[in-house]
Order: C-alpha cells, then structure tokens, then sequence
C-alpha cells in the first residue's frame, strides 16, 4: 500500500475500534499527532488556541509527510485539526493566514469520516463511561461535522461518509476497506 487515507470521525463513532482492526490486518496507519510529539500533548492542550492548533497542525504535517513517502493510513489528519479548532473559536484571520501552510499539506488519496446519529453517539459514550472531555466535544459537534464538510470542499479533500449508527464494527471495516479499493 503506498497510498494515504485519512480515518476521521467525531466521538464515538468507531474511528478507534476501526483504526484497531485496519492495523490487525496490517495497513499502517499513523496517529496524530505521531508518538515523538505526544509527550508535549498536555502542555499543549492548556494552551491558548493558536498554540493548539499550531501543535496539532504540526503532528499533521509530519504524519502526512511520513505517509505520503510509505502510504498508510492517518488516524485523524487536517480536516480535524482545522475543523475542530474553528468549532472551538479560533479566530477566521489566524486560520486564513495559515491557508498556505494548510492547503501545502500532503492530501490523502481519500478521507474516510465515519458518522453515527447522535443518539446513537451518546448511547457508545455512556457505555465506554463519557469523561469531561466528551462533554465539552458534544458542545461543538455540529459545528465540527459541517466543518469537516466544508474544509474536504475548501482544501479539495475527497471525502466519503460512512454512517456506523446501524452497524457491527465488522461491517463498518466492510465498508472502509470498500472505500480503500475503489
């Protein structure tokens, strides 16, 4: 595999549980941020959100650099970044000034957001037992699902959808692995 997808999703909609099975069966696939930068994570994450979306940013830029050489797959990539950062109220100046820097980043071959209804969503978060975090996620997701939709349109991101609310994690993989072959 040399080609690079990116697996995005809000909360509890299988992302981890995919992301899991994609690597049981061997296609590599890479976090973001990636392992080296992930002990600098929680200083970053009290910071202000320019200094946020900066690190996150910068994971994405590196695990998009290191899969565009060697494929695989990204567990999250931009369109969380920018997505996730505009929902939380960066400012419109701050993420236009780093359009060139966003829209230079390598493009996956495909983006993969997986969905699930809401109710659907709440019922996976209070069996996986929600922490305060979830809380604060569930405050901006519509605004994170939009985004994801507009910046795939702005940056030029194919994006496909793929809604687990009525599926086993087996038939969700099912329908990633489709969305890799085609």
């Amino acid at each position: 595999m040399k080609e690079f997808y990116a697996l995005e999703g809000l909360d509890a909609t299988g992302k981890s549980t995919i992301i899991g099975k994609l690597r049981g069966l061997g296609y590599p696939v890479y976090k973001t941020p990636p392992e080296e930068m992930s002990r600098y994570r929680d200083f970053f994450e009290g910071k202000d959100l320019p200094s946020r979306f900066t690190y996150y940013l910068t994971g994405c830029l590196c695990v998009g650099r290191e899969i565009s050489w060697t494929g695989g797959i990204s567990d999250r990539y931009v369109l969380s970044t920018v997505s996730a950062h505009e929902a939380m109220g960066m400012s419109p100046e701050l993420l236009e000034a780093m359009m060139p820097i966003i829209a230079g980043m390598p493009k996956p071959r495909k983006t993969i957001l997986l969905t699930a209804i809401e109710d659907v969503r709440l019922q996976r978060l209070n069996l996986r037992g929600a922490n305060s975090k979830d809380v604060v996620n569930m405050k901006i997701n519509t605004k994170l699902l939009k985004g994801f939709r507009r910046w795939s349109n702005r940056l030029e991101m194919e994006m496909v959808e793929v809604d687990t609310s009525t599926l086993l994690p087996d038939q969700v993989l099912e329908e990633v692995l489709n969305e890799i072959r085609r």
